[in-house]
């Protein structure tokens, strides 16, 4: 292998040791090898005061430059609709850029369903990649949920409010005097 890997075709011949071969055609072989790689690394969430933000971490694992490439939201995976494209304009080879989508609250409406809503993302380039198998992820985000509580009489309840999936929720309830929970 070259001391420095540029995209090119390489030549592979294999010899028997120490015996010859009655047909040296077939013990040629040429591969490609050099291109780019864009990998998604990771998707990340966070909260914001409209939404959610996705952060997509993407790298050019390869070893030629990205002159061009879009990174594809969809939801409800692969076949879904596709929400958004973000572009990243030049990516060299070993470093990775970050792209960022924004989720509207209104679309994880816990009243609307309490499952978790499934977003794909899928990065492509017009270079030749080294594999391909590295250039999507996905995504689960959960509504949150909120929990209303009303006394109809004889006490008070608190707690009322809008709470993360898997989070506790602290519910009070205190009897006005001469009223017992039973």
């Amino acid at each position: 292998v070259p001391s420095e890997i540029t995209k090119s075709d390489y030549n592979i011949t294999i010899l028997p040791i120490g015996q010859t071969d009655a047909n040296l055609e077939d013990n040629n072989t040429v591969f490609s090898m050099g291109f780019s790689d864009l990998v998604i690394q990771s998707v990340t969430e966070t909260r914001t005061q409209t939404g959610r933000n996705l952060t997509v971490s993407v790298l050019n694992d390869g070893f030629e430059s990205i002159d061009s490439a879009t990174v594809n939201l969809y939801s409800e995976g692969i076949n879904g609709e596709l929400l958004d494209t973000q572009i990243i304009s030049v990516l060299e080879s070993g470093t990775n850029t970050e792209v960022v989508f924004e989720i509207e609250e209104s679309s994880l409406d816990s009243s609307i369903s309490e499952d978790a809503r499934l977003y794909y993302i899928y990065a492509e380039t017009d270079s030749y990649e080294s594999n391909y198998g590295n250039n999507d992820n996905s995504i689960a985000l959960y509504p949150d949920y909120t929990v209303t509580l009303n006394a109809e009489s004889g006490g008070t309840v608190s707690g009322s409010g809008t709470y993360i999936n898997d989070s506790k929720a602290a519910i009070k309830a205190t009897p006005e005097p001469g009223y017992l929970f039973e």
